[in-house]
């Protein structure tokens, strides 16, 4: 297998990882129905039903955003690989991959497996900002802002390590080797 071809199957698992976890998120859709439809909220006030529906559409619209994830990681794997693995020769196989190889690829998928959950908990809070000020609520929930900061944040370090793993793989290969003999070899 090529590095582009590891890449790809890599990216490959993630789409099912994500999709797992879309159909996770259908429990909670699932309870959001029930409630609904069998007036679990009832007790609760107006607005408290309204929060209920908030928080459901919330939830659908991470669901539909992880599938839709999950259609576009298994769709585009072999592009995403290119991107992730640059110089590669698709017709020659290699007989061994080096790990500075391994280690870019699995950085890449994490930082876009990260740049995705930070986009999808961003469009997440953002909606239910939405749809509280629609009721009546502008004001932030106590923990939204740390939220949405959380989530900026992870998108800015996923993007890193979307497109920067090669980098950061040899700052951490340079950062291990502080101290090291120079002349001694870690990979043949």
């Amino acid at each position: 297998m090529t590095p582009r071809q590891i890449a790809a199957l890599a990216v490959r698992v993630l789409a099912l990882y994500v999709l797992f976890d879309a159909i996770k998120m259908m429990s909670s859709l699932i309870y959001f129905y029930y409630a609904g439809a069998y007036g679990i909220g009832s007790t609760l006030p107006t607005g408290s039903m309204n929060l209920m529906q908030t928080k459901a559409m919330s939830v659908l619209a991470q669901f539909l955003l992880l599938a839709g994830f999950a259609l576009f990681l298994s769709l585009f794997a072999d592009g995403l690989a290119a991107l992730m693995v640059k110089n590669d020769v698709q017709a020659t196989p290699v007989e061994r991959v080096s790990g500075i190889e391994i280690q870019t690829i699995a950085f890449s998928v994490i930082g876009l497996f990260a740049a995705f959950q930070a986009l999808s908990q961003l469009f997440s809070h953002l909606l239910s900002l939405f749809y509280a000020s629609r009721l009546g609520s502008p004001d932030f929930a106590p923990g939204e802002l740390g939220a949405i900061l959380g989530s900026l944040i992870m998108l800015i370090l996923g993007s890193y390590f979307i497109f920067g793993a090669r980098s950061f793989v040899k700052f951490v290969r340079s950062a291990r080797d502080i101290g090291r003999d120079p002349n001694f070899v870690d990979e043949p």
